[in-house]
């Protein structure tokens, strides 16, 4: 069996800003196609900083080793050169670079991070390479710290910070690029609220109108996926939100919006997906600190509660699969062989959970008879 690599992303609290300050690894990558499952990775390209400083980088390209999806059309000249090596070799040697990341030492850092490292956790886990890779997101730090700009693309915040670098054509100028722009977004984001303190993040402990966790199989839900800043309830804040609409099982409608922290589109935003959801039960993957992050900023933008049920499909999956190692999205995602239909974002997450859900809910009917039969086995587990 592979072993599991697990890549995480962290909040960038006062503690991460620290380590940043300090030296991180920026990455970026060059791939087949969109797809992680059937997709590979063909150029990987990173930098090591330290105190703001461009110290060491790294470049290698590889051989595509399996077939590529459909859509991602036909890789150019050097990405099928037969000098290249092939995957494991490669990996190899980009594994000797990052040797401290590995460990978690090191905090590692890249544009849209967690398309990347997804990539880079299936590269990993075929290499049979083991980690504890941390790693921040410089999209959503950008759109944390920046406030008014039309769009957060790479060569938008380049051109923000007047950056010499040159243009990201590749995966090494990419990951040069994304380290400085961190670099300049560090001092940005010293200013803000930042706080790792226990006390102050339950703060916000307090949601008297938040719904119920509950473990059961609702045949007419919405799957709801997010994507936030960090982790940190206290300063991050959601910047995407997707959610898919079910009757009978059956898709009936879908939800995707983008928000600009503090913006007042934001109240525009939280309004549609209010009436989106209406009362339907919420299912998610790891839904907990999703509710709390939905309910925080619907009460801040509306001063409306979130009082949906929800389902933790999480939490399915340890009880009804508890001989898998790991219960995260993207290990269900690969025992199911789910596939989702667009690879960014929310949506994307919200597309595998969907079809993770509607597998959890066939084995549970499989294994138990019915959904009721598997609600009395864990009846301590329903509240």
């Amino acid at each position: 069996m592979d072993t599991e690599v697990s890549p995480r992303k962290i909040p960038i609290d006062r503690l991460t800003l620290a380590r940043l300050k300090s030296g991180f690894i920026a990455l970026d990558l060059k791939t087949t196609g969109l797809d992680s499952l059937t997709d590979r990775i063909v150029e990987i390209g990173a930098a090591r900083f330290a105190h703001g400083e461009v110290k060491e980088t790294f470049s290698t390209r590889m051989r595509p080793d399996a077939p590529t999806s459909s859509h991602a059309g036909k890789p150019d000249d050097d990405e099928t050169r037969f000098d290249a090596p092939g995957e494991a070799k490669a990996i190899s040697k980009f594994v000797e670079f990052i040797s401290d990341a590995l460990s978690g030492k090191t905090v590692m850092c890249a544009y849209n991070a967690s398309f990347g490292f997804n990539f880079l956790r299936r590269a990993l886990t075929r290499s049979h390479v083991h980690s504890k890779i941390v790693y921040v997101d410089t999209l959503a730090a950008s759109k944390a710290a920046i406030a008014g700009l039309n769009d957060y693309r790479l060569e938008t915040l380049q051109n923000y910070f007047k950056l010499n670098s040159p243009q990201p054509l590749r995966p090494q100028a990419g990951a040069l690029c994304c380290g400085e722009i961190l670099c300049k977004l560090l001092p940005l984001m010293e200013t803000q609220d930042l706080s790792f303190d226990n006390a102050e993040r339950g703060a916000r402990s307090n949601r008297p109108s938040k719904g119920r966790p509950i473990i059961d199989c609702p045949e007419n839900y919405c799957v709801v996926s997010i994507e936030t800043t960090g982790r940190s309830l206290t300063w991050d804040k959601v910047t995407e939100v997707a959610a898919l609409k079910f009757h009978s099982g059956t898709l009936a409608d879908s939800f995707s919006a983008s928000i600009k922290p503090d913006n007042a589109d934001a109240q525009i935003v939280w309004r549609r997906f209010l009436r989106f959801i209406g009362n339907s039960i919420l299912v998610g993957h790891n839904l907990h600190l999703d509710i709390d992050f939905l309910y925080d900023s619907v009460q801040r933008c509306l001063h409306l509660p979130l009082a949906n049920d929800y389902v933790n499909a999480c939490s399915l999956a340890r009880l009804l699969l508890p001989h898998l190692p790991h219960h995260g999205l993207y290990a269900l995602a690969d025992y199911y062989n789910c596939r989702p239909i667009t690879f960014y974002g929310a949506s994307s997450k919200s597309q595998l959970t969907a079809q993770c859900y509607a597998n959890l809910v066939k084995d549970i009917v499989r294994i138990y008879g019915s959904a009721e039969e598997f609600r009395r086995a864990f009846p301590c587990k329903r509240k």
